[in-house]
């Protein structure tokens, strides 16, 4: 992968993507419909790409996002807080 968006994963409810920003994979994720069902598929997804990058050899996926609530539920670890309110989220891999 390189710094360029790669997509992971796209149906007609939500899209995950992903980049190398100075060798740490980021997530990008775009929903589009939301409903609990789409939240449960969302999470088997994630704990699957989450399982790939481990494999790849990547210990964390990192996210920056505005939307605070979304990162916790799918089990994100706040790392820091930018200027513009925007957290920058952690996953461990495994």
């Amino acid at each position: 992968m390189s710094n360029e968006l790669a997509t992971l994963y796209q149906d007609d409810t939500f899209i995950v993507k992903a980049q190398l920003v100075e060798g740490n994979p980021f997530i990008h994720v775009s929903v589009l419909e939301f409903s609990l069902d789409v939240r449960k598929r969302m999470k088997e997804v994630w704990e699957d790409i989450k399982v790939g990058f481990y494999y790849e050899g990547y210990d964390a996926l990192y996210a920056v996002s505005l939307n605070h609530k979304f990162s916790k539920v799918m089990g994100g670890e706040l790392q820091s807080t930018l200027e513009d309110g925007k957290g920058v989220y952690k996953w461990e891999t495994l």
